[in-house]
């Protein structure tokens, strides 16, 4: 962990300055492009956050309610770096403070701190896209939408069995801008959520019997941007029991949230994001 040490002592200059896009701005004919085009846009994205050259490190505030009555607030400080040993990009947490102690910050994990449920990574959002994963998951548009205040295109990604948590094990919808090409937000659940949630949808529509039907949901924002590079700035995670509202067939359901878990991203600190001039 010595090398986080390191990085935490030093920052580059400049690095936090906001910017344009990192790759070029689609034409607009390039603007209604097929899903292959947005695929290949996407890759090229993925291809940013793979670059060795990206570390940072953040706070990250995780506060969390469940009935009954168990709440509770915790922080990390957060870093992304790249590991020489591994050749890997990897993810750290550490107690806010420990990283300026004598000797090698000790990673932890939420659970550590009673948190219920977290993301692990809230950066492995642009790694589904990625064109070494396009044979494990089935894509498709899913049409205009706005998101962060940016017009986007959904794309929807469903993870094709053998599920691996870590490369395929992600059911959802991302909104991509139109413009960049970056990821705005995304929606998504584990296989055994979308299973509750596919027969949900099949209750609504009187096929099934009655539930209970309880799932997790988990929504992602890049509310922060960096050198035209956009990182989280927010995940909600919420466990609710659904059911229909009114009579069968419908499509008008309620949700009774079980238990919630907000993580917030703020005061990044970059030590090697790439300058504008070199990404593009």
């Amino acid at each position: 962990m010595a090398w986080i040490l390191a990085l935490i002592v030093v920052v580059l200059a400049g690095a936090n300055s906001a910017g344009g896009g990192p790759l070029a701005a689609p034409t607009q004919a390039q603007s209604s492009r097929s899903l292959d085009a947005w695929l290949i846009r996407l890759d090229e994205v993925a291809a940013l956050y793979r670059d060795r050259a990206l570390s940072f490190s953040c706070r990250e505030t995780i506060v969390w309610n469940q009935n009954p009555g168990k709440d509770g607030r915790t922080s990390f400080d957060y870093i992304y770096v790249f590991n020489d040993r591994s050749g890997r990009l990897e993810d750290h947490r550490t107690f806010p403070g420990d990283a300026g102690k004598e000797g090698a910050p000790q990673d932890v994990s939420p659970a550590q701190a009673g948190v219920p449920r977290y993301l692990r990574s809230g950066m492995l959002w642009p790694f589904v896209f990625q064109r070494s994963r396009w044979p494990l998951h089935h894509y498709f548009l899913l049409g205009e939408a706005e998101a962060l205040g940016r017009p986007a295109v959904r794309i929807g990604f469903d993870a094709l069995p053998p599920y691996q948590p870590d490369v395929n094990g992600w059911f959802g919808t991302a909104w991509v801008d139109r413009e960049t090409g970056q990821i705005l937000r995304v929606e998504a659940f584990v296989p055994a959520a979308y299973e509750t949630w596919s027969r949900f949808q099949e209750y609504l529509a009187g096929g099934l019997p009655r539930g209970p039907y309880i799932l997790e949901r988990i929504e992602t924002e890049f509310g922060v941007e960096r050198n035209g590079m956009r990182f989280p700035s927010r995940v909600w995670i919420e466990e609710a029991r659904y059911r229909a509202v009114g009579e069968r067939p419908t499509k008008r359901h309620k949700a009774t949230p079980l238990m919630t878990v907000e993580q917030r991203f703020d005061q990044y600190r970059f030590f090697g994001v790439r300058t504008e001039a070199e990404i593009e």
